[in-house]
């Protein structure tokens, strides 16, 4: 499952940390990660969720290696769950597409519509183009 993260904030203990600016090896607020469940650790409350974000969808690349110098603090932050699908996309595209064929369709059958009025008046016309 995709995540978006939408809260970022880095915390050691009750002290409030600004997030390290960094290029590399890093979360950013804002970008997609794949999720899996980490195993909970002692310091996490039973209101927070462990979790190990990943780049790929096959978890082969991490978001964030573990690095030896400087340590990075603990993070914490809020995730949005990608709700989009294949599905989804789907349904969509497949709305949009009768929408633009009902469109389509009324046009031509106005049109149509004007076709036949012309035909069944082509009389009335010619005569008020005569007397004209």
């Amino acid at each position: 499952r995709r995540v978006r993260v939408k809260q970022l904030r880095a915390c050691d203990g009750q002290e409030r940390l600004p997030v390290p600016e960094r290029k590399v090896n890093r979360i950013v607020k804002g970008w997609m990660y794949y999720v899996r469940e980490a195993p909970r650790s002692h310091a996490a409350g039973d209101d927070q969720l462990c979790l190990h974000l990943y780049l790929d969808q096959r978890e082969h690349y991490p978001a964030l290696v573990k690095p030896t110098e400087p340590r990075l603090p603990n993070m914490q932050g809020t995730l949005e769950v990608d709700t989009t699908s294949a599905i989804s996309y789907a349904i969509a595209a497949a709305v949009a597409f009768s929408f633009i064929v009902t469109c389509l369709g009324v046009f031509v059958w106005l049109l149509s519509r004007g076709a036949q009025s012309l035909k069944q008046n082509v009389g009335a016309y010619t005569k008020g183009s005569k007397e004209f």
